[in-house]
C-alpha cells in the first residue's frame, strides 16, 4: 500500500510475477559485479539499464497479450467485458488472461 496509513488503496502495475527468475537474475547479477568492483559504478549502470529493458520488453509482451484479449472479445461480441492480464511464473512468454 503506497499511501499507508493514510489510504488503504492498493496500487498494481502487472507485469512481473512475484518470483521472476530473470528479474532476480539481474539484480543479483549487478549486486555481486558492484561488490566485486566497488570502486565502478559500471556494473550497476549495466545492471539498472538490463532491468529497465527486461521490464520494458515485459511491457510488450503484456500489450500484446492484451490485444490477443481484446480480439477475443471482439470475435465474441462481448460488449461489457473487463480484460486482465497478469503474468505467470517461470516465464515471461506466459500470461493469464481473464475476460
Amino acid at each position: 500500500m503506497l499511501f499507508a496509513p493514510f489510504s488503504t488503496q492498493r496500487f498494481s502495475l502487472s507485469l512481473v510475477f512475484v518470483i521472476d527468475p530473470w528479474f532476480s537474475l539481474i539484480v543479483i547479477a549487478g549486486l555481486i559485479a558492484s561488490w566485486r568492483y566497488p570502486q565502478r559504478r559500471i556494473p550497476a549502470i549495466i545492471a539498472l539499464v538490463s532491468l529497465c529493458g527486461y521490464v520494458i520488453f515485459l511491457w510488450t509482451l503484456h500489450q500484446q497479450a492484451t490485444e490477443i484479449a481484446a480480439h477475443h472479445v471482439a470475435a465474441e461480441a462481448m460488449p461489457k467485458a473487463q480484460i486482465s492480464v497478469l503474468p505467470q511464473p517461470l516465464s515471461p512468454f506466459h500470461w493469464k488472461i481473464i475476460i
